[in-house]
């Protein structure tokens, strides 16, 4: 008899505290959800479990469960449907682990939550902004500051009805560069950002 999917992630999650609220797993996870795509390995896996990706290797060999990480990738693939690129998405991800009886991390749970209720455009599907001239690099690194800003940030973020302001959301973003974009800022200027955040903002 096949093995249940949640006894796998819960073997895999031995020393793991997943219900922790640290700034560490907050940081992490605002991180990737800001990526649209997520390799399953090692970051759809590592996040799953609750480990930043680099150390994913590192705490499979741990746990001496390589057997359980290979099964465990082989049924997200298919069940996913994956294909030959083996990547999803945060949402798509957390889907999945519902589907089997889990939850993703409380740091990734509160995250998605608010970017469900926030950035609606965002909860629906990133890749589907239509924005030609900002690259795929650019455009993940203005929503990783983007939820970073208004998770971490938010009063500065909303204008006087209490909404957020995609122009402040951007202005703030800049002024600040040096806390968002470790490899310098993005090849947009600042009605660009807030054109495209004003997407995630409102949906439309």
């Amino acid at each position: 008899m096949l093995e249940p999917t949640a006894a796998l992630i819960a073997r895999l999650r031995a020393g793991v505290n997943v219900t922790t609220a640290e700034p560490a797993q907050q940081l992490l996870y605002e991180h990737w959800v800001g990526q649209e795509r997520w390799p399953v390995e090692p970051v759809a896996l590592a996040l799953l479990i609750g480990v930043a990706p680099a150390q994913w290797s590192a705490h499979v060999e741990m746990l001496g469960l390589a057997v359980d990480a290979e099964q465990l990738r082989a049924r997200m693939v298919t069940d996913l449907a994956l294909g030959v690129e083996q990547v999803t998405t945060a949402l798509g991800l957390r889907a999945w682990a519902h589907s089997h009886g889990v939850a993703l991390p409380a740091a990734a749970e509160s995250l998605l939550d608010f970017v469900a209720r926030t950035l609606p455009r965002l909860a629906v599907d990133a890749a589907s902004v239509n924005t030609p001239a900002a690259s795929s690099t650019d455009r993940e690194a203005v929503l990783g500051a983007a939820l970073a800003l208004v998770t971490r940030f938010t009063e500065d973020c909303l204008d006087e009805g209490r909404m957020f302001d995609s122009a402040r959301i951007a202005r703030l973003m800049l002024a600040q560069g040096a806390l968002w974009f470790a490899d310098g800022p993005p090849r947009l200027d600042e009605p660009a950002i807030a054109k495209m955040i004003e997407r995630y903002i409102s949906g439309f």
